[in-house]
């Protein structure tokens, strides 16, 4: 297909503020948090489709968008809708707009939250050798991973909260989907670990304090990059020490991590 021909297919299938104005117009949600969610969504890609197509899209992404992108997928009913709720975004870090008033409609089950740690990372990241790096990117395919950093483990803890907070339960998930493959993680907040760590004192909510967390922004971050130093220096992700760093990370940390390769 031609460069053009991608092009148009890709207008064809997502749609812009059209497409999230009418899944939101659906939901039963209060009418000022809909009003809030469309003004924010109006110029954004929406697009109905399966979460494993929405994942697929997204392994795309890795190797064409040179910054993260943010993604939320939703099911109500027989429906499945993903919207693209990025603010802003740089090749490390993803600001996205707010969907926890989405929860409020009883009859959706489901939110998945998925943004991606691009490939240009290799190259940003100065300990990683710069030959190997214009291998993976010219191959595209890599089995160096760039897991989940302590700010969307923190942010997951947050959203655990909110939800808390909100008495309410639904299926929920956070993904990265990276060069190497797709991680899912979830976070026990009983852990010792997570009890114990300090929150962000000048935040307004616990949930907000949760997401600001020093002890896991920067701590739990760091432990994270020393494990993924390990990964990248035994030469890659392998069946061992994916699960050494999942009975690591469960064991001193309480997170949950999932792991799917890309190849």
């Amino acid at each position: 297909m031609s460069q053009e021909g991608e092009k148009l297919s890709r207008r064809e299938f997502l749609t812009v503020g059209l497409g999230a104005a009418a899944f939101l117009a659906e939901l039963a949600i209060p009418e000022q948090a809909r009003a809030q969610l469309e003004k924010l969504l109006a110029s954004q890609e929406s697009a109905a489709e399966r979460f494993e197509d929405t994942i697929a899209r997204l392994k795309k992404m890795v190797w064409e968008n040179k910054n993260e992108v943010l993604w939320v997928h939703v099911k109500k009913g027989s429906k499945e809708v993903a919207l693209n709720i990025l603010k802003s975004g740089s090749e490390t870090a993803a600001e996205g707009v707010d969907v926890m008033a989405l929860y409020k409609d009883k009859e959706v089950s489901r939110v998945y939250l998925v943004h991606t740690h691009p490939a240009s990372v290799y190259f940003k990241d100065p300990a990683f050798p710069k030959d190997i790096a214009g291998q993976i990117h010219k191959e595209k395919k890599s089995k160096f991973p760039f897991i989940p950093s302590g700010g969307d483990i923190a942010e997951c803890a947050a959203d655990k909260v909110r939800l808390k907070e909100m008495g309410l339960k639904r299926e929920t998930g956070h993904f990265v989907v990276e060069p190497s493959g797709v991680w899912s993680y979830d976070v026990d907040l009983e852990h010792p670990q997570m009890k114990a760590a300090p929150l962000h004192r000048d935040a307004d909510t616990l949930a907000d304090m949760y997401a600001g967390s020093p002890a896991l922004r920067m701590v739990l971050g760091a432990d994270l990059d020393t494990q993924q130093k390990k990964i990248h220096k035994e030469g890659g992700i392998s069946g061992k020490n994916l699960k050494e760093f999942q009975g690591w990370a469960k064991k001193e940390w309480g997170v949950k991590f999932s792991y799917q390769p890309s190849q």
